[in-house]
């Protein structure tokens, strides 16, 4: 689902142009994964900030030469050209959930020197971000929508929030940029960004990444994860992200949009009136009720969907992504 070859113009304007036919404006999500992705993926060693691997994925990351970081900046403004002539009302750049961008950012895992590395008066590494931010509207005009994704924290020392927060939402503030869409985390702690159940059995069994037919390693991997990972995970409640959201409205006046635990509709409705967001996103219930949009806007109170995080852990299973709850069959039998 890619946007770097211009290929993605013929594919995805079948896709814009029944959007159209709604008037819904339709933003595309631009990533670099970095280190966050495997070899058998990209077919080469993932590029990163960090020889450090990333503790989901663990393929050793070489560190990027300026040259090549230079060129991603590019890569991405291509990128946004090809949505743009697809039909996209504008793009959004993923800089949280550990991929590329916000790898630049955080200080555990930026391990550059010079001006790509951390800038010590903010604690932050941010310059990459501008710069894409910069060649997107260069090559888009400055009139084409550029949102950003970013973590307001991770859980990794020391803290993100709240200077580093505020560095990163200020700069976004003086880019001008869209709108801000804050979320949590990175992929060394998935579950923290998606919370709710943990069906690490289900990845043991689809997922390449931890599959294995050895007792031994599944009962390693078993041990590993009940007792390095799950004391880490935090508990699901609703609208979780929204204090991060809401300080971010304290730092600008750019729209900022709340996502992670949106469920019901008196809690958008509520986020919105006392100023907390001005938007919310979802993810999980619309996999789980695609209408779900329609539902709210004919009087639906909630969202059916009970976090159980199957949707999650088969991501990388090379199945389709689809709720679990109401599709629970793979080729290789019934999921549970």
């Amino acid at each position: 689902a890619g946007f770097s070859s211009p290929k993605a113009i013929t594919a995805f304007r079948r896709v814009t142009e029944v959007m159209r036919d709604g008037g819904t404006p339709f933003i595309a999500q631009l990533a670099h994964a970095g280190r966050q992705t495997r070899v058998e993926v990209i077919g080469c060693r993932p590029l990163s900030t960090t020889r450090k691997r990333s503790m989901y994925f663990r393929a050793r990351p070489r560190k990027l030469r300026t040259a090549e970081i230079t060129a991603i900046a590019d890569q991405f403004a291509i990128a946004a050209a090809h949505a743009r002539e697809a039909g996209f009302d504008g793009v959004q750049l993923h800089a949280a959930h550990g991929y590329l961008l916000h790898q630049f950012i955080l200080p555990e895992v930026n391990r550059l020197r010079g001006r790509y590395g951390i800038d010590p008066s903010t604690g932050t590494g941010t310059l990459l971000l501008e710069q894409v931010i910069d060649r997107v509207r260069q090559t888009c005009g400055r009139e084409y929508p550029v949102l950003v994704k970013i973590s307001a924290e991770t859980d990794a020392q020391p803290p993100f929030f709240p200077e580093r927060f505020a560095a990163l939402v200020r700069m976004l503030d003086r880019k001008r940029v869209a709108a801000i869409e804050v979320s949590y985390g990175s992929m060394d702690y998935a579950l923290n960004i998606f919370r709710g159940g943990t069906p690490f059995s289900l990845a043991l069994r689809h997922n390449p990444l931890f599959q294995t037919r050895s007792r031994l390693k599944r009962t390693i991997l078993t041990t590993f994860f009940n007792t390095r990972m799950l004391p880490v995970f935090r508990p699901f409640e609703p609208m979780y992200n929204l204090a991060y959201a809401a300080h971010a409205k304290t730092l600008t006046d750019i729209p900022v949009i709340t996502v992670g635990g949106v469920r019901t509709r008196a809690d958008m409705e509520a986020a919105i009136a006392r100023g907390a967001a001005d938007c919310v996103a979802m993810s999980r219930p619309f996999l789980r009720e695609p209408d779900f949009a329609l539902r709210l806007r004919d009087g639906t109170a909630s969202s059916a969907c009970s976090n159980c995080n199957h949707c999650v852990l088969m991501v990388d299973a090379g199945l389709p992504t689809r709720c679990y709850q109401r599709t629970i069959h793979s080729p290789e039998g019934h999921i549970s």
